[in-house]
């Protein structure tokens, strides 16, 4: 790769860890490096297995959240209950009541991954009913990170509670996702939170 493409993508990848890790995030833990258990639930019955293990070439630190062994439709590993119009000071300056919600993550693969995908998406608190999608991106098993990103993501105001979820679907024989930097925001962009 050359050197120029080398600092070009370690300077997007600081940007993305720094957006991800800033103070209006709200998503706990988000670069997966707390020594406290995963924000994400890390079993659903025999749906998936997702842990925080340390790897090589982390995009942020050193910790990542592993993800094998998901269901062919489609596992969704869901965070802890978030409030995204809460009752916080950024919701009284009108962040959180307009209804927009930004997120992004970072996600690479490893392994067969044909036809497999990873979406960022909100669900309701039950973890049931999807209420908007941040992106989906193919996996294609190289292990070169990716982003799924999406800003200004019109979400109903009434919401009270959801589930941030990252999404895996498709074939998993000997493949491995990780995922770091995972940020969600109240309002059009990461720094209007």
């Amino acid at each position: 790769m050359p050197r120029r493409s080398v600092l070009l993508t370690a300077v997007s990848w600081c940007s993305l860890a720094a957006a991800a890790c800033a103070g209006g995030n709200l998503v706990v833990d988000a670069s997966f490096e707390s020594t406290l258990p995963s924000w994400f639930a890390e079993r659903a019955g025999t749906s998936y297995y997702a842990g925080k293990e340390e790897v090589a070439g982390a995009a942020e630190g050193q910790m990542v959240l592993a993800v094998e062994g998901w269901d062919q439709q489609g596992s969704r590993i869901l965070s802890g209950p978030i409030g995204p119009s809460g009752n916080d000071a950024a919701a009284q300056k009108g962040t959180g009541p307009t209804g927009l919600m930004s997120a992004t993550a970072a996600v690479r693969s490893f392994g067969r991954t044909a036809n497999a995908t990873f979406e960022l998406a909100l669900f309701d608190e039950k973890g049931t009913k999807k209420l908007a999608s941040f992106g989906r991106v193919p996996l294609d098993g190289k292990g070169t990170w990716q982003t799924v990103s999406q800003t200004g993501m019109k979400v109903d105001p009434a919401i009270r509670t959801c589930r941030l979820a990252l999404v895996v679907a498709g074939p998993q024989d000997q493949a491995r996702v990780e995922v770091d930097c995972v940020g969600l925001f109240r309002g059009a962009t990461p720094a209007s939170s």
